[in-house]
C-alpha cells in the first residue's frame, strides 16, 4: 500500500480520537426545570442567538427602536434616556453587539469578546448540567498533542519519498497539523449531545407555544417574517449577521 496512504490513515485515526475524546461526557445529574429562553438561544447559535433572542425582547417591550443610517447603510439601536436605566448589562452589551456585528473584524471580536463575558454566568450553569461544554486544562493540552503527533508521524512516512515529491508532501503536514487544530478548538466550546438532544426535545414540545420570545430563541426571528405586526422588525434584521459571534 502507498506509504502517504498509510500517513493519511494515521492523520484520520489521531483526527477522530481527538474528537471522541472531547465529546466523551461525565455523568452529570440532570437539572430538573426546562432551560431559560436564553440557554435555548445559546444552544441553538451560540452568542449570535443570544444577541438576537434579547434585541426581539427589548423590541418586545417598546424598550428600542431601529433605524437605519443614513451614511453607514447599517441598523442602528435607539434607546431613549428615560429607558436606558431599565436596561440589564447583558441588555446593554448585546445592543453593542447588534451594531458591532455589522462592521469589520475589529468590532466583531470586541463583540465576541464582550458577550462572552455577559454570558458567562449562564454558560456555567450550562456547564454544571453538562448541556455545554467545559474547556479543560486538559483538552486545551490537546490543541498542541494532536497536532505534534501528526508531525512525529509524518517523520515515519516522509523517507518513502525522495526529491520534489517529497518536498510537496510535505508541505501537507502543517496543514494537516493546523486543521486538526481548529477543529479541536471548535469542539471544545458550543453545546454537548446532551444539550443538542435538548434543544431538539424542545424544539418539538414548543412548536406551537404562543409566546414569540421562546419562539426566537429556538427558531431565530426569521419564524416569525409572516405575522404581519413583526414583517418590519423581521425584513429589517433579516441580513444581520448574528452567526459571525
Amino acid at each position: 500500500m502507498n506509504a502517504y496512504l498509510f500517513y493519511l490513515i494515521y492523520v484520520a485515526a489521531v483526527a477522530v480520537f481527538s474528537i471522541l475524546l472531547l465529546r466523551r461526557e461525565s455523568d452529570r445529574p440532570n437539572r430538573l426545570e426546562p432551560p431559560h429562553v436564553l440557554e435555548a438561544a445559546l444552544l441553538r447559535g451560540g452568542l449570535g442567538a443570544v444577541v438576537e433572542t434579547v434585541i426581539f425582547d427589548l423590541h418586545l417591550r417598546n424598550l428600542i427602536e431601529l433605524k437605519v443610517d443614513s451614511r453607514s447603510k447599517q441598523i442602528v439601536v435607539l434607546v431613549s434616556s428615560e429607558k436606558k436605566p431599565a436596561l440589564s448589562q447583558l441588555e446593554h452589551d448585546a445592543i453593542k453587539a447588534f451594531e458591532d456585528i455589522q462592521g469589520q473584524g475589529g468590532t466583531i471580536k470586541r463583540a465576541r469578546r464582550q458577550m462572552s463575558d455577559s454570558v458567562k454566568e449562564i454558560e456555567t450553569a450550562m456547564q454544571t448540567d453538562g448541556w455545554w461544554k467545559r474547556p479543560a486544562r486538559w483538552k486545551w493540552g490537546l490543541t498542541i498533542l494532536s497536532p505534534g503527533l501528526i508531525v512525529f508521524g509524518s517523520l515515519r512516512f516522509i523517507d518513502a519519498y525522495e526529491g520534489g515529491v517529497q518536498v510537496a508532501l510535505a508541505l501537507t503536514v502543517p496543514i494537516f497539523a493546523v486543521l486538526l487544530r481548529r477543529v479541536i478548538v471548535h469542539e471544545m466550546t458550543g453545546p454537548t449531545a446532551r444539550g443538542s438532544r435538548l434543544l431538539q426535545r424542545f424544539r418539538a414540545e414548543k412548536s406551537d407555544d404562543p409566546n414569540l420570545l421562546w419562539q426566537v430563541a429556538l427558531h431565530g426571528t426569521q419564524k416569525l417574517k409572516e405575522l404581519p405586526e413583526y414583517r418590519l422588525f423581521c425584513f429589517m434584521t433579516r441580513a444581520i449577521p448574528y452567526g459571525r459571534l
